[in-house]
């Protein structure tokens, strides 16, 4: 394994400002290549599998079904850690940093498999 700069960090990870949220991503949800330790993403709300709409950013369940929008933005974060998950063909265990007060919502959505990850531009 190679050693990251969040390995060699002497500050605690992480600070009172964010959180870590672990997320399970089947493939689809996450791009297929090119993702990093440091990367930053954008993480969507998307329907669940089961036809259960969407959470808002609040942690409510989303009314409008009109089509995406700025609110299907949960979080935007940095990957702090990344690995294959075993049980997924194409899926990732993800863990992101995200300012703390979107970690909830992040956290809700993420349990029942509505989010998706879009690495961006930092």
């Amino acid at each position: 394994q190679l050693l990251t700069h969040s390995m060699m960090s002497s500050t605690s990870v992480p600070d009172a400002a964010h959180a870590l949220v672990g997320l399970q991503l089947k493939a689809g949800q996450v791009p297929s290549a090119g993702l990093a330790d440091g990367d930053t993403v954008e993480l969507v709300n998307v329907p669940s599998s089961n036809g259960a709409p969407p959470v808002t950013a609040s942690g409510a369940a989303a009314d409008d079904k009109s089509g995406p929008s700025s609110s299907a933005t949960l979080a935007t974060g940095t990957v702090y850690a990344i690995a294959a998950d075993a049980n997924s063909s194409g899926g990732a265990l993800v863990t992101v940093l995200v300012p703390r007060q979107q970690s909830q919502a992040l956290t809700i959505a993420a349990s029942s498999g509505q989010v998706a990850l879009i690495r961006v531009g930092s």
